[in-house]
């Protein structure tokens, strides 16, 4: 009689063993196809980015070359047409980063309280080298 019993227990381990490793293989097929997912949505959201930085800086280049180009036209001086390009520029980026911020600081103020002080950090340095320049 117990060597049935142990028959019986073998088999229904071996049983349990089989749809153990079935749940398994089924939980990992299911985590690597969502990793994929994820990942391939990553890159794609990053190819995005990347396509508009390309169309910004394209942009960027194409009203420089056009301020330049007036400048000379008009006898002007074309570092000022520049610096107006990239004033220009750096306000409508000022103003990017600002409602980033802002929306970090919402999240995550901690983040957005650090991200505050780098800024800020780098327009005190800017405005002490424009100084200097003076």
């Amino acid at each position: 009689m117990t060597e049935k019993i142990q028959k019986a227990i073998d088999k229904i381990d071996q049983e349990a063993e089989k749809e153990a490793a079935k749940e398994y293989k089924a939980k990992l097929a299911t985590a690597k196809a969502d990793a994929e997912k994820k990942t391939k949505a990553a890159l794609e959201k990053l190819e995005q980015e990347k396509a508009d930085l390309k169309r910004q800086l394209d942009s960027s280049a194409t009203k420089l070359d056009a301020a330049v180009r007036q400048a000379k036209a008009a006898g002007a001086d074309t570092d000022v047409a520049a610096c107006r390009v990239y004033f220009t520029e750096l306000q409508q980026t000022a103003a990017k980063v600002q409602e980033l911020i802002g929306k970090i600081n919402a999240k995550d103020p901690a983040t957005g309280a650090k991200l505050s002080a780098a800024v800020i950090q780098v327009l005190q340095s800017t405005a002490r080298n424009l100084e200097v320049a003076q």
